[in-house]
Order: structure tokens, then C-alpha cells, then sequence
């Protein structure tokens, strides 16, 4: 029998693959503790993250730049599910440690934008509680150079962009050359969410290809109007993570977005 072949998913068939996962209980008691009396509102979407989800996808970097650390022991600070319930929705997320894919969940201005490029960071700072920065301040301190990484990519998707560079640069000189592809992606993702797009494209290729490498370059390139290149970057991207991954969703996103600006 001739297999029947299967249509291609839909941007919206795609959007919901990656944004529609379950949320326990657990869950949604820590996002209305995190709340308190305010209640975010986005009329366009009506979703909110998991904060656990976004924890565990948040440190998928590491692994995904082919590095044995792990940073699968570390807790996530009190604050995370704060964090996560306020955080607005955001055009680009970079494939870096502290992001998560769900972020990304306003498919209606993605669709209608004429021109991407309007939708990069503009580099606002926002300091963090003295709570989360004293979390990383801990995480910093710990010996574990992982771990300080960690710390800055959760400082960095805070919005506090000030600190997480000041941390960044506090452990540059101790990070072992294992985690040296860790290191620069981070600072890469800083620079890319400082509004400096060109310095984090810079830092992205000279880096040796990976699913995150390749996953960062096609994101940005999407996003500064580079719709071929975008294309061919992400397909190799999606290629290499796995199916069941927010990150091969998210990166499926993107290039239906890019394959749509090659018609």
C-alpha cells in the first residue's frame, strides 16, 4: 500500500506543539503564589509558561553544545516562577541557558509583521530582586563554573542585563576550556538581548557548529532580515534536536517564518 503523504504542519499547528503543554498542579499554585495580586493580562495569547517546564528546557543549552556537564541537580530559585509568570512574550529567544522556547508564544505579530528586524531586543535593563541576584550571587560562588553560567543566563532572563555581564565577566578567567562554547554563547545571548545584534552574530560564528550554534545563527539571521540564509541554518538546526524538545518546535517556527519570506 502507498503511504498517504502527509501535509506539511501549519505555522499555527506549530505555534500549539511547543506551547501546549500540560501544567500541574503543582505548577499553577507556585504561578499564583508568584503573582500575588497582580494578573498579567495578554489578550493576543491568553498562555502562560510553566515554570518548570521553562526550568528544565532553560538548561538545555549545556547539554545541547555537547559539553558532560549537567546541570540537572541544580534547583531553581524561589523567584523562577515569578520570573516566568511576568515575563512578556518575547519575538526571538536564543537557544541559550535560562531561556526557554515557550516564551515565544505571540504567533499573531510574527504573522503579521512586515519587517522582522523590528522585533530584536532593545537591550532594556531591569535589576532583579535582591532575592534572585543573591541566588546567583550563591551559584557564583560555588566553585562550579557551570553553575555561575547558569546563574547569568537566569540574571540575563530576568532583563537584568547589568549584573548578568558583571558575572559573566567575574568567572571568564576561570572557566575551563570545556565550557568555553558555554561561556561565549552566553555572551553572545547577552549581546543579543542588549540590542547589539551584530556583536552576537560576531561571537556566534566563530563558534563551532552545534544544535545550539546553528539553532542561534538561524534565529538571528530570521531576525535581521536574512530570510535564505535563516532558512538553511534552521533546517540543519531542527535536524539534530530531538522532536519531543520545545527547541525543535520553536526552531520549526522559525523556519516556517523564514520559508514564508522566500515565496
Amino acid at each position: 500500500m502507498t503511504p498517504i503523504p502527509q501535509k506539511p504542519p501549519t505555522l499555527a499547528d506549530l505555534m500549539v506543539r511547543f506551547v501546549n503543554r500540560p501544567v500541574d498542579a503543582a505548577s499553577i499554585e507556585a504561578e499564583a503564589g508568584a503573582l500575588g495580586e497582580v494578573e498579567p493580562h495578554e489578550v493576543a495569547v491568553g498562555f502562560r509558561a510553566d515554570p518548570r517546564l521553562a526550568w528544565n528546557e532553560g538548561i538545555g543549552a549545556l547539554t545541547a553544545l555537547k559539553n558532560n556537564e549537567s546541570l540537572k541537580s541544580v534547583v531553581a530559585p524561589s523567584e523562577w516562577a515569578a520570573v516566568v509568570v511576568r515575563h512578556d512574550s518575547a519575538a526571538t529567544q536564543p537557544f541559550a541557558l535560562g531561556g526557554y522556547p515557550q516564551r515565544v508564544r505571540d504567533l499573531t505579530t510574527l504573522l503579521q509583521v512586515k519587517d522582522l528586524t523590528q522585533l530584536r531586543p532593545r537591550g532594556e535593563n531591569r535589576p532583579a530582586t535582591p532575592a534572585l541576584r543573591s541566588w546567583a550571587s550563591k551559584q557564583s560562588e560555588m566553585g562550579k563554573p557551570a553553575q555561575a553560567l547558569l546563574a547569568a543566563g537566569v540574571l540575563r532572563s530576568a532583563n537584568d542585563l547589568d549584573q548578568a555581564e558583571r558575572t559573566l565577566n567575574a568567572i571568564a578567567n576561570e572557566i575551563p576550556e570545556t565550557l568555553q562554547a558555554a561561556l561565549n554563547n552566553e555572551r553572545a545571548a547577552l549581546r543579543w538581548q542588549q540590542g547589539k545584534a551584530d556583536e552576537a552574530v560576531a561571537i556566534w560564528e566563530k563558534m563551532p557548529e552545534s544544535p545550539v550554534v546553528l539553532f542561534n545563527r538561524g534565529m538571528a539571521a530570521l531576525f535581521m532580515g536574512q530570510a535564505v540564509r535563516a532558512r538553511d541554518l534552521l533546517k540543519k538546526a531542527v535536524a539534530q534536536i530531538p522532536e519531543n524538545d520545545g527547541w525543535h518546535h520553536l526552531g520549526s517556527l522559525y523556519l516556517a517564518l523564514a520559508e514564508m519570506r522566500n515565496v
